[in-house]
């Protein structure tokens, strides 16, 4: 459904991941990410290695859970802006319309 909003706003998506390899394989592939919108639980793996990868390339990312808060952050991703499902699309777009060129 996220993907469908953002498609509506004109917003050119790759993905869904399903999975932390579907994500890593999106990462490195050759299309271009100016943002990213991450659910910390990926068919039951943390998304956690595929934010580190983002942080590191300078891409901006938020995460959107249904199960993790802020607080539970590993200490590396601390202060990366956490929404909580059901977040609206709206809300999630314009945190990250700041950050994307």
């Amino acid at each position: 459904d996220m993907a469908d909003c953002l498609r509506e706003r004109g917003i050119d998506v790759i993905g869904p991941c399903m999975s932390l390899d579907d994500c890593m394989s999106c990462i490195d592939g050759p299309g271009r990410i100016d943002a990213a919108i991450l659910d910390v639980d990926l068919g039951g793996q943390q998304v956690f290695p595929a934010a580190l990868r983002l942080k590191k390339r300078g891409i901006p990312f938020v995460f959107h859970s249904g199960h993790c808060t802020a607080d539970m952050l590993p200490p590396d991703l601390a202060g990366v802006q956490m929404f909580e499902k059901p977040a609206g699309i709206g809300k999630i777009a314009d945190s990250l319309s700041g950050t994307v060129n």
